[in-house]
């Protein structure tokens, strides 16, 4: 456990926070607009709180944590701003446009000021919309590359069902490795791919070569062209492999 709470106080030290920070440039600011409701927030609202949607009636309720939750998760998700769930007389949850009174610039604002002060920071996806009648945000935050993350005070969470669940040393450790090998498995498929090109050309060399070998009846030379060539494909297999 002592190694755990080393590990992680390691990877979230100042150097590391400040180059993913540089790797992932600049946030998106640019901010959409639609009149009506998309399609696919129409069908969000149409279904309850999940895994992969969160409903808060306005800007206050929305909490960093909440974000850090999101791109932690596999799947990311989507928090929509203005809508609160209710209960049908049937007992189905779903959600109800109550509408943001305010969606100028401060709002939107405050949204990427929570979002850039995550370490390290996440990127968001902010769109308004129902702009003719009850407008609300929409708030799309991806899985991300650089998990794990966590907010200001340094919480950790990630979407359990319905909320956000805390996450214990263990298990941030754990979605560290995790990401870490996906990328080191990335960085090997290429290299991987890189040698089995090499591999074709030099075959292709020495065919080249055997050919005129055989041409000229030097049958030792032909010989060591074909064991070499043998070795280079064993080579490859055994890496692939």
């Amino acid at each position: 456990m002592k190694f755990v709470k080393y590990f992680i106080k390691f990877v979230n030290t100042q150097e590391i926070y400040n180059n993913l920070l540089d790797e992932k440039k600049e946030m998106e600011t640019k901010i959409t607009e639609y009149k009506t409701l998309r399609k696919s927030t129409s069908k969000l609202i149409e279904g309850p709180e999940g895994y992969e949607v969160d409903f808060k009636e306005n800007i206050s309720g929305l909490k960093s944590k909440t974000l850090v939750a999101f791109a932690n998760s596999n799947l990311g998700g989507t928090i929509l701003i203005g809508v609160r769930e209710v209960q049908e007389s049937n007992g189905v949850q779903r959600g109800q446009i109550i509408g943001c009174s305010d969606v100028g610039d401060g709002t939107i604002l405050k949204i990427h000021n929570k979002a850039k002060d995550c370490r390290p920071s996440i990127t968001v996806d902010v769109t308004i919309e129902n702009l003719n009648k009850d407008p609300i945000i929409r708030i799309d935050i991806k899985s991300s590359s650089f998990k794990p993350h966590c907010t200001g005070d340094g919480t950790y969470s990630i979407r359990k069902d319905r909320h956000e669940k805390g996450l214990f040393p263990d298990e941030i450790l754990t979605i560290f490795l995790e990401k870490e090998g996906e990328q080191f498995l990335s960085r090997f498929s290429k290299s991987v791919r890189g040698l089995e090109r090499l591999v074709d050309e030099m075959s292709t060399k020495f065919n080249d070569i055997g050919h005129i070998l055989r041409e000229t009846g030097n049958s030792k030379q032909l010989k060591i062209i074909k064991t070499v060539q043998g070795e280079g494909w064993v080579l490859a297999k055994d890496t692939v492999g």
